[in-house]
C-alpha cells in the first residue's frame, strides 16, 4: 500500500457509561480492545500513532503518548480536536475502540484514496472510523462552541465545504462498524 505520511489515533477517552465499565479494558479474542485496536493501526504503519483517552486509562503506560481532551465531557469531537492539534502528518485516521470487528483491509481502503475520507453507512457517517485532514480543526472548533456536538452535523459541513469526501460502504464491510455498547454483545 502506497499512502502519503498519516498519524494514527486511537479515540479510547470515552465515559463506556451504557457498558457500566471501561470498554477499552473489555476482552476480544482474549485480548483487551484498546491492544487490538492499538495492533490494527499498528499494522498500518503511521508516521505516529496517538491515543485519545482518561489520564486513567489502560494504556496510559503504552508507548504510546495519550493525547486529553482540553475540553471536558464534549464527546469524540472534543477527543478529534486534541487529536489534530497533535497531529504533524497532512491526514489523521481515527479508529474508535469500541469497534472490534474492524478490519485491516478496510482500513486500508480508507488510506488508499491518500485523502481525507469518512465512510457513509445509508447516509449515517461513521465518524469514529474515518481519515480527517488537519484543515477540519477550525471547523470542529466551531461546532463544539455550539449545542450541536454531533459528527453527523459536522461532516455534512465538512463535505459541504470539500474538506472531506464520502466513502459509500459496501454492503460486506457495514459490520465493521458495529459498536460494542452494551455488556450483552
Amino acid at each position: 500500500m502506497n499512502t502519503s505520511p498519516f498519524t494514527a489515533a486511537l479515540l479510547a477517552g470515552g465515559r463506556s457509561s451504557r457498558m457500566g465499565q471501561d470498554k477499552a479494558t473489555l476482552l476480544w479474542e482474549g485480548k483487551a480492545l484498546w491492544k487490538r485496536q492499538i495492533e490494527l493501526l499498528e499494522s498500518l504503519h503511521p508516521e505516529h500513532l496517538l491515543i485519545s483517552g482518561r489520564p486513567d486509562g489502560p494504556y496510559i503506560s503504552s508507548s504510546y503518548p495519550v493525547v486529553f481532551d482540553r475540553e471536558n465531557n464534549l464527546g469524540p469531537l472534543a477527543g478529534l480536536k486534541s487529536l489534530l492539534e497533535n497531529c504533524t502528518t497532512p491526514r489523521l485516521l481515527v479508529l474508535a475502540v469500541d469497534m472490534p470487528w474492524m478490519t485491516l483491509s478496510l482500513l486500508q481502503q480508507l488510506l488508499q484514496e491518500n485523502e481525507a475520507l469518512v465512510p457513509q453507512c445509508e447516509g449515517w457517517w461513521e465518524g469514529t472510523a474515518a481519515v480527517y485532514p488537519r484543515e477540519i480543526l477550525p471547523l470542529i472548533e466551531t461546532s463544539l462552541k455550539t449545542s450541536d456536538r454531533s459528527f453527523q452535523s459536522l461532516l455534512t459541513r465538512a463535505k459541504e465545504q470539500k474538506l472531506i469526501r464520502s466513502w459509500i460502504v459496501p454492503s460486506q464491510f457495514r459490520s465493521c462498524f458495529q459498536s460494542w455498547n452494551s455488556p450483552l454483545m
